[in-house]
């Protein structure tokens, strides 16, 4: 079964209402466009967007699963504050839009930091360059994303306290350029 994106403003309305009474919250912190209808043109699918943000049931937009061309369209009909795209040490298609978002003071949120079952990293090799620096890969993967760029906001997703602990102390792995390139030299090999 193929689930179709869909961008209709009634539609949009409805899974905000939604959303809004299933966490028991007036207002959403950050609602993202997951992915842009193609039947229906992305100023309309944000103007309701920005409807319901006027009415204070949406603080900021974002978007995922955008294009350079629809990101531009998208800020012409409201603020965007984020963009959320598959990025990740190994798989750097999108580095284009990381680019546009630091430029352009957006947040970027990587989703797949880690690789994602579909598409996974290469494991032994990340694994011997974990080990190199006494971390775990994980750990590189996310210090990777934290030193990429300053508009990278990594959500790796966890569902207990000692792997979110393990996480966040990839904050303090710090690495000079030569030894960034080195561990993505490994990688890619």
């Amino acid at each position: 079964m193929v689930v179709r994106a869909l961008g209709r403003p009634d539609y949009i309305y409805q899974q905000v209402e939604l959303s809004l009474r299933n966490l028991k919250v007036e207002a959403l912190d950050l609602w993202q466009l997951h992915d842009v209808d193609a039947n229906v043109p992305i100023e309309e699918t944000l103007g309701a967007a920005a409807r319901l943000q006027e009415q204070g049931k949406i603080k900021d937009i974002g978007l995922s699963n955008v294009t350079l061309e629809q990101i531009e369209r998208a800020r012409k009909v409201v603020e965007i504050v984020s963009v959320q795209h598959m990025f990740n040490i190994a798989h750097r298609q999108q580095q284009p839009i990381v680019e546009y978002c630091e430029t352009h003071n957006l947040a970027f949120l990587p989703y797949f930091p880690l690789g994602g079952a579909w598409l996974p990293m290469p494991d032994e090799a990340l694994a011997r360059a974990a080990a190199r620096h006494n971390v775990t890969s994980v750990q590189l993967c996310i210090a990777w994303l934290l030193q990429y760029s300053p508009a990278i906001l990594p959500i790796p997703g966890t569902s207990s306290i000692k792997h979110l602990e393990e996480n966040m102390q990839a904050a303090e792995l710090v690495l000079t350029p030569e030894e960034w390139t080195a561990v993505e030299r490994d990688i890619a090999a």
